[in-house]
């Protein structure tokens, strides 16, 4: 708390200390937040932000969750690092509860062990449908589940800022159209993140869908995607962290401008970097629907850049209508 430089003082309550939430968007931040000194949990009764020390110290050094657990060790020498549960523990299971108890809940869910990777000779229609090269799907380590719960479903495996995950996606009706594995946290992640994160450059274009984000990618644009429409405070805090000095949003036509600021609100985590809208003006349409000069003619003619005076103007101007 002290080398954060967050103000506090003794709660009532045994082993409890306030303090001013650290949340921007708190609506009432003084003195709201309740951290238990031995656990390191806390919330804020307020706005109902929580978590542990490591949430805590990326949202105040705007920081990922990995480099916050990193500058803990740095300040708690006695803090066991993963080497030292790898020697002490020889259970896998084990090994995960400790991490997460000690981590900040990592996710370790791999492939499902009766999937396959996708190969010429076994090339799934809807992958041929969308036009998605072999080279591409082999890149990515797509993969086709032929028993179990994921049955028939392509496996996009994923890694994130040191969890690893997928998505199960349908090829043919059935529903969900997706499936996350259990204990899955699409709000921490983003998909094909720690692939782009090796990269740097102008610009980087996030969607929501894994097709979107394929199709792009084969447009030769730096893609990932949020795995949905809403961007959560980690993602706008990982997508802070990457080398790009544009971030551009391009969600579904269903999308409308307007909700642009709803459910990307949490842009303003997105500091020295300059964030862009780029909505797509037809309902129906999706960035897996587009073809390379459409997708170019809203990156250069269509983009809103993501700061308050645009979000004013365009309140003005429906009012003087």
């Amino acid at each position: 708390m002290k080398n954060l430089g967050l103000p506090h003082e003794k709660s009532r309550n045994h082993n409890e200390l306030i303090l001013d939430c650290v949340d921007p968007e708190c609506p009432n931040p003084k003195k709201h937040l309740y951290i238990n000194e031995e656990t390191g949990l806390w919330i804020c009764h307020r706005c109902g932000v929580a978590g542990n020390v490591v949430v805590l110290v990326s949202i105040v050094k705007k920081t990922t969750a990995r480099e916050a657990q990193t500058l803990l060790e740095e300040e708690m020498p006695d803090f066991p690092t993963i080497n030292e549960l790898k020697d002490r523990l020889k259970d896998i299971e084990i090994l995960y509860s400790d991490i997460v108890d000690h981590m900040g809940m990592k996710l370790y869910v791999p492939p499902p062990l009766d999937s396959k990777l996708v190969r010429a000779n076994m090339y799934p229609s809807v992958l041929n449908r969308r036009k998605i090269p072999l080279s591409l799907a082999a890149k990515m380590g797509v993969r086709i589940c032929n028993s179990g719960k994921y049955y028939g479903r392509l496996i996009f495996p994923f890694k994130c800022d040191g969890n690893i995950s997928f998505v199960a996606y349908a090829t043919s009706d059935e529903k969900p159209k997706t499936l996350n594995p259990p204990g899955g946290m699409n709000d921490r992640m983003i998909y094909n993140y720690d692939r782009m994160n090796k990269h740097e450059g102008a610009s980087i274009v996030v969607v929501e869908g894994i097709f979107d984000c394929l199709r792009l990618q084969t447009y030769g644009y730096h893609t990932v995607a949020l795995l949905g429409s809403f961007l959560s405070k980690n993602q706008a805090i990982l997508l802070n962290q990457m080398k790009f000095e544009n971030i551009i949003f391009m969600l579904d036509g269903d999308v409308e401008e307007k909700l642009y600021w709803k459910q990307l609100r949490n842009f303003c985590y997105i500091e020295g970097k300059k964030v862009l809208f780029a909505p797509i003006r037809e309902k129906e349409l999706d960035p897996d629907k587009l073809s390379k000069q459409e997708v170019r003619e809203i990156l250069e003619n269509g983009t809103i850049h993501a700061v308050e005076t645009n979000r004013l103007r365009k309140r003005i101007s429906k009012i003087i209508q």
